[in-house]
């Protein structure tokens, strides 16, 4: 496509239903993973090619080792990833960091987020235990970057890479799932305090809720257009060149992925909007009944599902603030 389409918000028309009170129909969490990691900046060996090669400045050369190169932490690293992406699926964006989760997802987000949290904790204790063997691989195979005392400075400190010790390294892994309440105005007491201050505080947590709504709807509309582009976009690429290649390739992800925000839709639309319920209800009977087997063999049915996919796109536009850039 030419021109993209951004995320739509309501622009309040008379049809859209009054923001209902967000405490009553979800809650937030916040999520915080950290990991360790083994590449090192190696100060003596980035000195010695600065001095070898006439560098003044330390940003200009540098070296870098990788003291761990563990399958675990790369286990690790990649069930990491994947606990982000499952926790960002069923939420919703908030106010900061927070995200919003609806009470008719919680019990699956927990179940998922518990299951991939086991994972990630039994994978970084092999990654702990095996902390002896890495060491060992490191002075063995590292060479003179693993030899401390080939970098001595002037004041007899050790440039090189130490090693770090297995509580370190624990220190440095953290995963949690912190949940919260979204406040609601009437649940704050506002007792003993001037009227003018019991007027901007009500005024500071309006304008939060203000703001935890219209990032949840923006955040949903977004990922229903981008969704909907993707479909767009490749139904219209696709094809074969003048020496039999194929162009415009398109993985078996693409409807899946439309199926998945079709179902999400139904638990996002908290202002039962029946314009987005008509959406859904497109999404579900245009597009994710497709065989997506055929696509690629059927240049009509691309044709058919790309028409689909721009008249839904059109259809947001047409009740919504959609801006379109080149």
């Amino acid at each position: 496509m030419s021109e993209k389409y951004n995320s739509w918000t309501p622009s309040t028309p008379s049809h859209q239903v009054s923001a209902p009170n967000i405490a009553d129909l979800a809650t937030t969490r916040d999520l915080v993973i950290r990991m360790p990691g083994g590449v090192k900046v190696h100060r003596g060996a980035s000195e010695k090619l600065r001095s070898d090669n006439n560098v003044t400045r330390k940003r200009k050369a540098k070296v870098t080792v990788d003291i761990f190169q563990s399958e675990h932490l790369d286990e690790g690293n990649r069930i990491a990833r994947a606990i982000r992406a499952a926790h960002k699926k069923p939420t919703l964006s908030g106010v900061g960091k927070e995200r919003i989760l609806m009470n008719t997802l919680a019990i699956e987000y927990d179940e998922t987020m518990s299951a991939h949290g086991s994972e990630l904790t039994a994978m970084m204790d092999k990654f702990f235990y095996s902390l002896g063997h890495l060491r060992h691989k490191w002075v063995s195979e590292g060479g003179k970057l693993a030899d401390n005392g080939e970098y001595i400075d002037a004041s007899g400190k050790s440039t090189g890479v130490r090693w770090p010790t297995e509580d370190e390294c624990r220190s440095k892994f953290k995963l949690d799932i912190i949940p919260g309440t979204i406040q609601d105005i009437d649940d704050i007491r506002f007792g003993g305090l001037p009227e003018s201050l019991r007027d901007r505080f009500k005024n500071d947590v309006i304008a939060v809720q203000e703001r935890r709504f219209n990032g949840m709807v923006a955040d949903m509309s977004l990922r229903v257009s981008e969704s909907l582009e993707r479909v767009v976009d490749r139904m219209k690429e696709y094809g074969v060149d003048e020496n039999g290649k194929v162009v415009g390739k398109f993985t078996d992800t693409l409807i899946p992925n439309v199926r998945e925000i079709a179902g999400l839709l139904s638990h996002f639309n908290i202002t039962n909007d029946p314009n987005i319920e008509d959406i859904r209800r497109r999404l579900v009977t245009e597009i994710c009944n497709v065989d997506e087997n055929k696509l690629r063999d059927d240049p009509s049915l691309r044709k058919s599902l790309g028409g689909s996919a721009e008249d839904i796109l059109s259809r947001l536009s047409s009740f919504s603030n959609i801006h379109k850039k080149d």
